[in-house]
């Protein structure tokens, strides 16, 4: 579940990192158009995570399960491996979608509350970037952690990924 968690917290919080720093960039200054267009791609990334993760899944378990009956020579349809598979299949599913959906609702914060807050659109976009570049790097100092290596090596690393990313956009969206 780690894996999970990581991967699709990482996903959400880069593409609506990408979201906030294109809009910046090109200059929108309506709080509520880029809720909207954040709240939209989150509910995208999601149903794809829970749908992608749920298929995935169940065709990787239905492969296990085919496997293990074929060496036991015996049906497992009714069994708690059964149920077990079933049960790991869509905790997965659902750990890959609301792990995207809030790790992104976590980075729009700023524009969420910018009215009861009283931040200007510059402040809410800059707070955003703030909470973007706290979040990679505390994700990858607990991938680190999960995985026995340096936290604060592994939370650089996230955080290089996500400065490439405004690098990129930045040039791409500049020219």
């Amino acid at each position: 579940m780690h894996r999970y968690f990581v991967m699709n917290a990482f996903d959400g919080a880069i593409i609506i990192f990408g979201v906030l720093f294109g809009s910046y960039i090109v200059g929108v200054t309506d709080s509520s158009v880029i809720v909207s267009l954040c709240v939209s791609t989150l509910i995208a990334a999601s149903v794809s995570g829970l749908s992608g993760a749920y298929l995935t899944e169940s065709a990787e378990r239905q492969k296990e399960m085919d496997d293990l009956e074929k060496k036991m020579l015996v049906s497992l349809e009714k069994s708690e491996i059964a149920t077990a598979f079933n049960r790991a299949t869509f905790f997965a599913s659902i750990v890959n979608s609301l792990a995207q959906l809030f790790s992104g609702i976590f980075i729009i914060l700023p524009f969420i509350f910018i009215d009861s807050l009283n931040f200007s659109i510059s402040i809410a976009y800059h707070a955003s970037f703030v909470l973007s570049f706290i979040f990679f790097f505390l994700l990858g100092a607990y991938l680190g952690k999960v995985t026995h290596q340096k936290m604060l090596i592994s939370g650089i690393k996230m955080l290089t990924v996500g400065t490439i990313c405004a690098i990129l956009s930045w040039i791409i969206l500049s020219a």
